[in-house]
């Protein structure tokens, strides 16, 4: 371990930041609070007083002058992302309060910049230490119930809110939502811990029971899937009290149960006695400072870094999304917001905006792996050596990555270079593969040479659900086009015309070895 303690920034000093310096005056060893920025001078004085930390306006000034190894963010929502880019683009180790951020766009820069800076990113998810979460953990992931089935996470009380008292929590705008991406982050992290799975799809219902002044929901119900079966089920509001013998959380599975109300835990295994165990109160805070300063000075990897902050965020960008539609909602992951890899020559930006697959996994030749490429507004082309395919949405692509496990690094024979187009001038989608495949029982219907393979799709109406429905059925009924010498493509006269629209000339994809070569070989996008 590292001698020194590790030096932090506060970026804020408002409310919740007062918990957070309680927890560096309870870690005098590990941390020191060497720094506060907060445009309120007043607020800035206060959270500094007795402590030496040197008092700035501006947080962009605090990174670049102070002495801190890491900021601790301690902003309104709709400021976290801006702070945690600037940070991690200055070297500098990130705390961030809860949310991560408030949408994929967002999501997607915060991973560009922690995956290009190396930095470490913690979540402030304050609750996975407590001691009976703790425990919880231990004992799910020692077996004791056995396969899991559901788990519930709550977290309700009576918030006196006014809509002077409220701020910028009252607006949307600001805040990101409701109650469900305040409070109910709580437990839709907690959730998300004790689930051990990568959370799917979400379906959710959003009430105003008593904040009328509210922009967003003061209550939320929401049930998530999780790739390993489990079902999670959040309830949370501000806008009432939970019954008395409401838990905190509780978990069901093959072999019995367990549930906390936070200070204790129960657990019951079928056909035996239950037992309860008590536990002294912690400070979550302190703990979780703690946590944060080891993690850096020691090298290792946080309870919850910013891949489980996208995946929370997911889950309630999907419920807001069902609230609003009716239906089950794929949720966003992590893996579903990589790096954007600059070219030579390339328009776009190295944080692209346009967004790079951040809608859900489907998966009708395999489970899809962490895709590497690059987007924008107009082509998405992703590499990787694999013999399938999955598909992944978003508003604005479809994005098709190999489903086979192989290294993104290299691209060799067999190797696969996808192209995704959309011409706008008649929204339509197209989808070229250039593949050359092995032969192998796993590809036997594959083609032995290069060859091209195309999809036509309408994109109207509901385009994002329309384009993935047909994209998803384009690629199960795939089938191989001639290449004729000149390097267009010779479309077969089947049937299948509604995915091979005729007279219509493609150009030649083929398998490359890096990245700034298949964007030399595609047109650039024009903006």
């Amino acid at each position: 371990m590292s001698p020194n303690p590790l030096r932090i920034g506060l970026i804020g000093a408002g409310g919740i930041a007062g918990a957070h310096v309680a927890g560096y005056k309870r870690n005098p060893d590990t941390v020191v609070f060497a720094a506060v920025a907060d445009p309120v001078t007043a607020n800035a004085e206060a959270r500094a007083a007795g402590t030496g930390a040197i008092v700035y306006a501006d947080y962009n000034q605090m990174i670049a002058e102070a002495d801190i190894d890491a900021v601790d963010i301690c902003l309104p929502h709709h400021l976290h992302k801006d702070a945690i880019v600037a940070a991690a683009r200055a070297g500098k180790h990130v705390l961030c309060e809860k949310p991560l951020c408030l949408n994929a766009d967002e999501a997607v820069e915060v991973s560009a910049a922690v995956a290009a800076s190396g930095v470490t990113v913690m979540c402030a998810h304050n609750q996975l230490f407590l001691p009976a979460v703790a425990e919880a953990k231990r004992l799910l992931e020692a077996g004791l119930l056995g396969q899991v089935y559901e788990v519930r996470t709550t977290d309700s009380f009576f918030n006196d809110f006014t809509p002077e008292s409220m701020g910028w929590r009252a607006d949307a705008r600001t805040s990101g939502g409701g109650e469900l991406i305040d409070t109910g982050y709580h437990p839709a992290y907690l959730l998300l811990h004790l689930a051990g799975g990568v959370p799917t799809e979400a379906v959710a219902m959003l009430s105003r029971h008593r904040l009328a002044f509210m922009e967003g929901e003061d209550s939320a119900n929401v049930l998530v899937r999780f790739d390993n079966g489990v079902v999670g089920t959040i309830v949370t509001s501000w806008a009432y009290e939970p019954a008395a013998n409401t838990e905190r959380f509780s978990v069901v599975g093959e072999l019995g149960s367990m549930h906390s109300d936070g200070r204790s835990l129960s657990y019951r295994l079928r056909g035996a006695d239950a037992v309860t165990v008590e536990f002294d109160e912690v400070h979550e805070f302190a703990a979780e400072v703690e946590h944060f300063a080891d993690s850096i000075r020691n090298g290792t990897r946080p309870i919850h870094t910013h891949k489980e902050g996208i995946e929370v965020l997911g889950m309630i960008l999907a419920a807001y999304e069902s609230a609003r539609t009716g239906a089950f909602v794929p949720v966003i992951r992590a893996e579903d917001t990589p790096l954007p890899e600059e070219a030579p020559g390339s328009r776009c930006s190295p944080t692209c905006r346009s967004g790079y697959a951040r809608g859900p996994a489907v998966e009708p030749r395999g489970p899809a792996v962490e895709p590497r490429g690059r987007s924008c507004a107009s082509s998405t082309i992703v590499e990787g050596s694999a013999s399938g395919f999955s598909m992944r949405s978003s508003r604005r692509s479809i994005a098709v990555s190999p489903s086979a496990k192989a290294s993104w690094a290299t691209v060799v024979t067999p190797g696969l270079t996808i192209v995704i187009q959309r011409a706008s001038s008649n929204e339509t989608m197209l989808i070229s593969l250039g593949m050359r495949m092995p032969r192998s029982p796993a590809a036997r219907q594959a083609p032995s040479a290069s060859r091209l393979f195309a999809a036509n799709s309408a994109v109207g109406g509901s385009r994002r659900a329309k384009a993935f429905t047909a994209a998803c059925r384009a690629a199960s009924t795939l089938q191989p086009a001639e290449t004729t010498s000149e390097g267009s493509t010779s479309m077969p006269a089947s049937s299948s015309d509604r995915w091979y629209p005729a007279n219509r000339s493609l150009p030649v994809v083929q398998p490359v070895s890096s990245m700034s070569s298949a964007m030399r070989r595609w047109p650039r996008p024009t903006r």
